[in-house]
Parts: C-alpha cells; structure tokens; sequence
C-alpha cells in the first residue's frame, strides 16, 4: 500500500535518564520531520532515547498500530 496514505500524524520519541525508561518522558513528531530538539534537559546528564513509528491498520477500523521501539541510543548532554 502507499505508506503516504497510512501514515499516523506523528510518531514517537521516548526518552528517560535510565535504561529501563521509568519515568520516560514522550514527544510526538509531526510532519514526517527527521529531526527532534528537546528542551530543558539536565547538563552532563546521561539519556536514553528511543522511537517508533506509526501506520494506521486497513483491516482494523483505521486504528494505529506501532511499529516495535527503535534500538537504545544513549547520549549525554553537554
């Protein structure tokens, strides 16, 4: 199918200060961008981020289904 008429109107980044992801925080990603700033992080700080994206389902009522998350990137704020 064209995954431009499937697309959802945004996916998802999740992020947490541990690997297990309590307490993660989550930021939609709208318009198809490739990029993402998140403000108002802890300096010298260690995360944890992760993605996944979204499609609706043709079979099910046009709900949304996620993909699994993305691997674990781990990046550490300046």
């Amino acid at each position: 199918s064209d995954w431009s008429s499937d697309v959802c109107s945004s996916d998802l980044v999740e992020y947490a200060t541990n690997s297990k992801f309590q307490g993660a925080k989550k930021v939609s990603v709208y318009d198809q961008k490739t990029s993402v700033t998140i403000k108002y992080l802890t300096s010298k700080k260690k995360y944890y981020v992760r993605v996944r994206s979204c499609a609706r389902t043709e079979n099910d009522n046009n709900k949304k289904a996620y993909s699994a998350w993305s691997k674990v990137k781990t990046v550490t704020v300046k």
